[in-house]
């Protein structure tokens, strides 16, 4: 039984995630104490349990401490990777509507049905857009184009939108497993010249001046912030930032950008509260990006 410390580095569900992960993938039993002993609200939150459950229906684990708010967790595998079809949904683990992440529990199964003897579906449902987590977008664009550069094959399907914190949302994901090839490293040291920049502000349920506002803000900062580079005076990158509005159980506004460079893909995002006008979010993105 491996002991991990839930605490170490920011205290967050990364180390959960990861060591479910690992777990799963070695077949080594694995003990997790102070679970986010980092965080406002320690313990297991619904995407946190989703995670687990998800780890363990894939080999069959043996789980104990896998309940809301718990700080510790043992978990067994109890065999190898089952590749199938399978469906997780955090907010019915949460016994109540839930936006958790079903970015995140995709994270922690990943790499085992990748690595699985055969192909693999899931549908996921929770929030598929939402603060502190990869949103779907991310997925698409940066996350798994940049490992299947070492030979993860997977597709998100984005079905339904959901947002903080009202969720309902839906993906689809196929992996493809059956593979005898192994994974390959990957360096990543150069992002080499930008090539094009895109991206698109969202709105639901809400009017649909919001995300135009959000849209043609980032497009007039992004091309004012490359026209104006020491290093590329008045290069200003293929750039196409749409405005979409969009259904969803909840209301909920955000802007995801992108950056496609030679070498990788950047991808930043920013949330929409009340009282925020939508230029600052805007501006908040573009910061980041």
């Amino acid at each position: 039984m491996i002991a991990v410390d839930g605490s170490a580095g920011e205290g967050g569900g990364q180390v959960l995630r990861t060591a479910l992960a690992l777990s799963v993938l070695t077949g080594q039993a694995v003990e997790v104490r102070d679970i986010r002993a980092g965080r406002s609200r320690p313990g297991l939150r619904p995407q946190h349990l989703a995670a687990v459950q998800a780890a363990a229906a894939i080999c069959g684990a043996k789980v104990e401490g896998a309940e809301l708010e718990s700080q510790r967790l043992r978990f067994e595998p109890g065999g190898p990777t089952r590749p199938g079809s399978y469906a997780f949904d955090v907010a019915q683990i949460a016994g109540q509507g839930s936006a958790g992440a079903v970015g995140l529990v995709l994270q922690t199964v990943l790499l085992p049905l990748a690595l699985a003897d055969g192909p693999s579906r899931l549908t996921l449902r929770g929030g598929t857009h939402v603060p502190w987590a990869p949103s779907v977008d991310y997925l698409q664009a940066v996350f798994l184009p940049t490992v299947a550069r070492m030979g993860v094959q997977a597709e998100v399907e984005l079905v339904a939108w959901g947002f903080y914190p009202a969720g309902g949302g839906e993906v689809r994901v196929r992996i493809q497993g059956g593979s005898d090839k192994p994974l390959h490293s990957l360096k990543l040291v150069e992002r080499g010249e930008v090539r094009r920049v895109w991206g698109r502000g969202v709105a639901s349920n809400l009017p649909s001046h919001i995300a135009q506002r959000m849209a043609n803000r980032a497009r007039n900062l992004l091309t004012s912030a490359w026209a104006g580079t020491d290093t590329h005076p008045g290069a200003i990158p293929l750039m196409q930032i749409e405005a979409l509005r969009v259904r969803s159980a909840g209301p909920g506004a955000a802007i995801f950008l992108f950056a496609e460079y030679e070498h990788a893909v950047a991808g930043s995002s920013a949330y929409g509260r009340k009282g925020l006008p939508s230029e600052q979010v805007a501006a908040a993105a573009c910061e980041d990006l």
